[in-house]
């Protein structure tokens, strides 16, 4: 079985720090709605990798086939998808 993981969103630096107030103040779960509840324009632009996007020292929430990451250090936080292919 394959595992592609789909990264739907990618924020750093500036573009990340509303998304990591929120993160601070409400919670992952929140965040990871807030991000998919804001749909994706381009289907296309998603990158796509087997291996999993985020490093050893990333926090990671999952909820469903939702993976919020994120380092609050480093000033980034995303979401992915993973699909599983036989």
């Amino acid at each position: 079985m394959t595992k592609i993981y789909y990264e739907l969103f990618f924020a750093q630096d500036e573009a990340a720090q509303e998304y990591l107030d929120m993160l601070h103040r409400d919670g992952e779960k929140k965040v990871l709605k807030h991000i998919i509840d804001m749909g994706v324009e381009d289907a296309d632009s998603f990158k796509v990798s087997e291996t999993k996007p985020w490093g050893e020292n990333d926090r990671v929430y999952k909820q469903g086939k939702y993976y919020l990451t994120y380092n609050i250090n480093y000033g980034y936080i995303g979401v992915c998808a993973l699909e599983k292919n036989m």
